[in-house]
C-alpha cells in the first residue's frame, strides 16, 4: 500500500502443492481483492505479469485468468560515472535471462526441473 492509499501491491503468493486441490491461491486472490475493495483501493497490482522470453508460461496465464492486466512503465537508466557509461553502452543494465534465446532458456528451465526433482526425491 501506499501513503496516498492509491494502490495496493501483491509481490508473491506461496501455497503449497499438496493444498492445490483447494485452490489456495486462488483464494489469497479472492481476500485481497475483497480488502482493496472495502478499503476504497482504486488500483491492486501484482510485480511482473511478463516474465521476459518465457513463452507459454503457467504463472502469467493465471494472472490473465484472474483479471490482471499489463500496464508498462518506462525504465530509465542513468549513469554516474565514465564505468556506467560504459556498462549502459554495454547492454550490462539488461538482465541475463532476457539475452537468453528462448529455445535455451527452455531447455535450461528443463534442467533446474530435473536437478529439483533430484534433490527433493533424496
Amino acid at each position: 500500500m501506499d501513503e496516498g492509499r492509491n494502490q495496493a501491491c501483491l509481490v508473491h503468493i506461496l501455497s503449497m502443492v499438496k493444498h492445490n486441490d483447494k485452490a489456495p491461491t486462488n483464494a489469497l486472490i479472492a481476500q485481497a481483492v475483497r480488502y482493496c475493495a472495502e478499503h476504497t483501493f482504486p488500483t491492486w497490482c501484482t510485480n511482473t505479469l511478463n516474465y521476459g522470453n518465457k513463452q507459454g508460461d503457467s504463472l502469467s496465464h493465471f494472472k490473465e485468468v484472474n483479471g490482471f492486466q499489463r500496464v508498462d512503465l518506462p525504465r530509465y537508466y542513468v549513469p554516474i560515472n565514465n564505468l556506467g557509461r560504459v556498462a549502459i553502452r554495454m547492454g550490462l543494465h539488461h538482465r541475463l535471462a532476457d539475452r537468453i534465446p528462448e529455445s535455451m532458456a527452455a531447455k535450461l528451465r528443463e534442467l533446474r526441473k530435473a536437478w529439483y526433482q533430484r534433490k527433493v526425491r533424496r
